[in-house]
């Protein structure tokens, strides 16, 4: 069921296309010409993964529904998110009920993969562990850029000593954008 990575990984990374031709199609965002000519790069590029050799068995298997079906969630997800954006919700609560989402699908993934093994290697919890803590940290840093996050001090206390969003998008903190650890 494992499909070639040269593969799987490109179809999912197209998932920021389908975002853009949701927002086209049901929120009647413009595109500019550049954008319009990316989208039919894109287009060339998924025509062109599905050619290869017959004798080729990487294009066999249920691999490849599996990669489109990850990039159609994913990008439907960043289209709400910025819905949801747009409406005036704000990040902390996208991701608090994405957090409640994920945590409530545990069940339904521990059946889909046959239970859990307790005889796994170390790495599978510290690897599993290690990509979700780069994942927080891209969701913190991608609003620390936007300036929506400033980071205090692990105190908490509320100080104006927020370094990093300074020195990254020179945004000074404010009582309404903080996020304390």
């Amino acid at each position: 069921m494992i499909g070639p990575a040269y593969l799987v990984f490109p179809i999912v990374s197209v998932s920021p296309a389908l975002t853009v031709v949701l927002a086209v199609l049901l929120m009647r965002e413009r595109l500019t010409a550049l954008a319009v000519s990316g989208l039919g790069a894109v287009l060339v590029a998924l025509i062109l993964f599905g050619v290869g050799s017959p004798s080729e068995a990487a294009g066999r298997g249920p691999w490849m529904w599996l990669a489109v079906g990850v990039c159609l969630a994913w990008g439907t997800q960043a289209f709400l998110m910025r819905k949801a954006a747009l409406s005036g919700v704000n990040d902390a609560t996208t991701f608090l009920w994405m957090t409640v989402g994920g945590l409530l699908l545990v069940p339904v993934a521990v059946v889909m993969m046959g239970g859990v093994s307790i005889d796994a290697p170390w790495q599978a919890p510290a690897l599993t562990a290690a990509t979700q803590l780069l994942n927080a940290v891209g969701a913190l840093l991608l609003g620390v850029m936007s300036g929506k996050v400033v980071v205090d001090p692990a105190d908490g206390r509320g100080s104006d000593r927020g370094v990093v969003p300074v020195m990254i998008v020179e945004v000074q903190p404010t009582r309404q954008r903080r996020a304390a650890f």
